[in-house]
């Protein structure tokens, strides 16, 4: 437990040296000295076994290892933050506007389950709902709180992990029935398959339990431009798709849709929460953040998305 509290130590000095941008600067913020912010991140790297920051005389930059922790540095702090806050504010009413963005197919499957009863229990906070597909910037547009499945390309927002999104192989059951069932990865060149616009499927790999990849020879004989789209194709029978499956599932329980070779995978992508690094977080953020997280990881509703236990 000792250790443990020593590394949660450092990784609050990690991140604030990243945020501000110096050794020296994050010494002032956290009352502390330069040599001695400068050791704790050094005993970070050591206790890791890799180097976080490059250092030189003008500048401190991240390394590939660095930029990979420190969303979890980040968002653990905010954890302690909002602890504090939960006790400190208690029931205190929300009101005032939260702008969360989303894609289409994430508001549709996902983010409204989980907002019916989000406004209900918040009857005065005005929500503005930003559903698009395509990429926003979320200083710009002022988002509040943003959820996006890959890794974060807006720096200038803190990224916050909830949970893996498997993508897999899926098909419709008349599909198969009429095609056949493929047993073997290399039976995918005889079927017919769904691409998106940005990534064909046969430039694209599955992996079995053992860590053994096979190329996946599927011939798109369509192309789309969002995951809704390769949802749709696939219900009517046109071909296999990859999708994640909190978009599948809806298809899965009716038994229309099932998985195309269930013991190999493809692999998954991160889901994050994103909100703003550089202003004070507003209650009604860190509530709706605390009981988003809450509801995808410990209700069964929430969990059937992400989940198959």
């Amino acid at each position: 437990m000792k250790n443990e509290l020593k590394h949660i130590r450092r990784l609050a000095v990690f991140a604030c040296v990243v945020e501000q941008g110096s050794f020296a600067a994050a010494g002032r913020k956290l009352n502390m000295g330069r040599a001695k912010v400068s050791e704790q991140v050094a005993l970070l790297e050591e206790a890791l076994g890799v180097r976080v920051l490059h250092r030189s005389t003008r500048k401190l930059s991240l390394t590939t290892d660095g930029e990979r922790l420190l969303p979890h540095a980040q968002g653990l702090l905010q954890l302690s933050q909002d602890a504090l806050a939960s006790v400190e504010q208690g029931a205190e009413e929300l009101s005032g506007t939260l702008r969360v963005t989303c894609t289409q197919d994430f508001m549709q499957r996902v983010l409204s389950r989980f907002l019916k009863g989000f406004v209900r229990r918040y009857p005065a906070l005005k929500l503005e709902l930003l559903v698009d597909d395509q990429k926003l910037d979320l200083i710009e547009d002022e988002v509040d709180v943003a959820l996006r499945i890959g890794i974060p390309a807006d720096s200038a927002m803190i990224g916050r992990v909830l949970c893996d999104v498997e993508f897999q192989l899926y098909a419709s059951c008349d599909y198969l029935s009429e095609h056949g069932r493929p047993a073997l990865v290399s039976d995918l060149k005889n079927h017919r398959g769904i691409d998106t616009l940005d990534v064909a499927l046969n430039s694209l790999s599955l992996s079995d339990q053992t860590g053994l990849r096979r190329p996946i020879s599927l011939q798109a004989m369509c192309r789309t431009n969002s995951p809704s789209g390769i949802l749709s194709m696939v219900e009517i029978g046109s071909g296999i798709g990859l999708l994640p499956l909190y978009l599948v599932r809806d298809a899965l329980e009716r038994g229309t849709v099932e998985r195309v070779l269930p013991d190999w995978s493809f692999g998954s992508a991160k889901l994050y929460l994103l909100y703003p690094s550089k202003k004070q977080l507003a209650r009604r953020s860190r509530v709706f953040m605390d009981e988003f997280r809450k509801w995808l990881l410990e209700t069964k509703e929430g969990r059937s998305f992400f989940f198959t236990d």
